[in-house]
């Protein structure tokens, strides 16, 4: 009886704890407006649209080195977000091209998806 009510104990305090636990919102410094054709297209093609990838031939879904790839890809559904901000996952580590965006590209991504993912 008391292994269980130990047991109980130590499961409420993580159940607990874990509860209050939030991501912390992404903010950026956006100073200028950026647009897929003015800085996007170009991280993509580096990050994203590459041989094997996000080109429209590998086996990642959509075609990165248009606007409309990533539009109807992922853009509509949250989805680019999710993966490339959130879950930081995107260029995943396995990647053949860079494994890692730098912190200027993931900058402006974050400012052209808070703009609405404007074209140009």
């Amino acid at each position: 009886m008391k292994k269980i009510s130990i047991f109980m104990v130590f499961f409420l305090l993580v159940i607990l704890s874990c509860s209050k636990d939030k991501a912390e919102p992404f903010v950026s410094n956006c100073v200028e407006e950026v647009t897929f054709d003015s800085y996007v297209s170009e991280i993509l093609d580096k990050n994203c649209a590459y041989s094997g990838c996000h080109n429209g031939t590998g086996a990642a879904p959509g075609n990165y080195a248009f606007y409309s790839g990533v539009r109807n890809t992922f853009a509509n559904n949250d989805e680019f977000e999710n993966r490339v901000v959130a879950l930081k996952d995107m260029p995943p580590n396995f990647a053949t091209g860079p494994t890692e965006l730098t912190a200027d590209e993931f900058e402006k991504i974050l400012c052209w998806i808070e703009s609405g993912y404007p074209e140009n």
